[in-house]
């Protein structure tokens, strides 16, 4: 036989063991999840359908040409409160909790493009706030959500617990409010006190002990840290504390197009060293890390 026929024939060979396996597999549902079927419908601990049953509410929503974005809009509802619903109730019917559910739709909703605040945060121009309100659960803050599991898995708590330490140190804030005279209102958080100097360092600062709080912690829990969703719990951890969508100076980009979120973002990104950069595989789309 020529080596060239003998190649494919190896080559069919190890194609038909490769369907076999995949085969047999699918003969199962249960040998392809992490767990039970039927232990997956009653949430215990697993997320997987109910992620499955908000993506395919999302895209029959988007194909039907439904406004999913969050408008700046004088009503008490608007067409995303629809779109929520349907894929809350989605994650629900799968048995995720209410709470798990309104997280799960907010985020997922944000990586389709819709905003995560538009104009002043009143509850339905917030995202996660719209979410958490249909589906009827109380507020949560970053300490609360744990990360991951990767054998073991760490809360928000240690970036909130660093950032709040670095604050009563007075390391947080370049200004005391032991020193100031004014500090609530428009005076301070919309002049330039506040804008360029004390929210943009609040952003860096925290963001910085935030992120490598939750590394040091994975770390700690025999986690090798992954650096996303360090940056992730980190900038959220400052965002509770700080106005998350204030203009800033325009040292950290054009007025007007950059704000707060943004330079919590890219402090986080950079603190756990993620690149400048995303690309999305398929499309090709290149998104600021940031952001």
């Amino acid at each position: 036989m020529s080596t060239v026929k003998k190649n494919d024939a190896e080559q069919s060979e190890r194609e038909q063991v490769i369907l076999a396996a995949i085969t047999g597999a699918n003969a199962n549902p249960n040998w392809l999840t992490s767990d039970m079927v039927d232990a997956l419908l009653g949430g215990h601990g697993m997320l997987n359908i109910a992620v499955v049953n908000i993506a395919d509410v999302l895209v029959t929503e988007l194909k039907r040409g439904v406004d999913s974005k969050l408008r700046l809009v004088n009503a008490p509802t608007q067409p995303l409160d629809e779109v929520l619903a349907k894929a809350i109730n989605a994650a629900k019917a799968a048995g995720a909790a209410p709470a798990n559910a309104a997280l799960l739709s907010a985020a997922m909703l944000y990586l389709t493009g819709t905003k995560a605040q538009v104009g002043i945060p009143a509850g339905n121009r917030k995202l996660g706030a719209s979410a958490r309100m249909i589906a009827g659960v109380d507020r949560c803050g970053v300490a609360a959500i744990p990360t991951s599991k990767k054998n073991n898995k760490v809360s928000g708590f240690a970036a909130v617990m660093a950032i709040h330490q670095a604050m009563i140190e007075g390391r947080l804030s370049p200004i005391s409010g032991y020193d100031m005279v004014v500090s609530g209102g428009p005076l301070i958080g919309h002049g330039c006190l506040g804008e360029d100097i004390i929210f943009p360092a609040m952003a860096e600062n925290g963001a910085r002990i935030g992120t490598k709080a939750m590394m040091d912690a994975m770390a700690g829990a025999a986690m090798e840290p992954h650096k996303l969703n360090a940056a992730v719990f980190g900038a959220a951890a400052i965002l509770e504390i700080i106005h998350p969508d204030a203009d800033v100076a325009e040292e950290y980009g054009p007025h007007g197009k950059v704000t707060s979120a943004f330079v919590a973002g890219r402090t986080a990104a950079e603190t756990a060293g993620l690149p400048e950069t995303l690309h999305v595989r398929i499309t090709g789309q290149e998104y600021s890390t940031g952001r």
